[in-house]
């Protein structure tokens, strides 16, 4: 796989932007028109937490936003200074390919070296794929919850 992993700059944010309008309406997604907007995407920018998996083309084929947000602050978690995972996204084209693993992997390592000690999230329950990928890299399940008119399921990561 030749990748290469960065954080998003100002110019990628109508192409990571088009890349989750894109998963819009796909299995387990709870995307939709409202959410997430452009404006997220350039407040992930702009808070340094969107990362970008760009293949040799140069072509955006998956993102996640991983340590600005402060949303789940109010949720017991066993890290006690965790970034939140969200907005994960990886190209219908490239899925099921080992993209998001590729992504996964090298945002653990960006966020280790960023001084947190775990990784939490909320992920739906009907998003099977995104869950397997998950608990692959391990994540594990540690409550559910009703929140944003939605059912979650909370995963963390603890680094050890």
């Amino acid at each position: 796989m030749q990748y290469t992993f960065t954080l998003a700059q100002k110019a990628d944010a109508s192409a990571v932007f088009a890349l989750y309008q894109s998963l819009i309406g796909t299995p387990g997604c709870t995307w939709n028109k409202d959410y997430p907007t452009l404006e997220f995407v350039k407040a992930d920018i702009e808070a340094e937490s969107l990362y970008i998996l760009k293949d040799k083309q140069g072509n955006i084929i998956a993102a996640a936003s991983a340590g600005g947000e402060r949303e789940l602050d109010d949720l017991p978690w066993s890290p006690q200074n965790p970034c939140e995972l969200a907005r994960v996204a990886v190209a219908l084209p490239v899925q099921h390919q080992g993209v998001g693993s590729y992504l996964l992997q090298h945002v653990i390592e960006a966020v280790k070296q960023r001084g947190f000690d775990g990784i939490v999230m909320l992920v739906s329950p009907n998003n099977t794929a995104a869950i397997a990928l998950y608990k692959k890299h391990g994540f594990t399940q540690c409550a559910q919850l009703h929140r944003y008119d939605l059912d979650f399921d909370r995963y963390q990561l603890v680094f050890s």
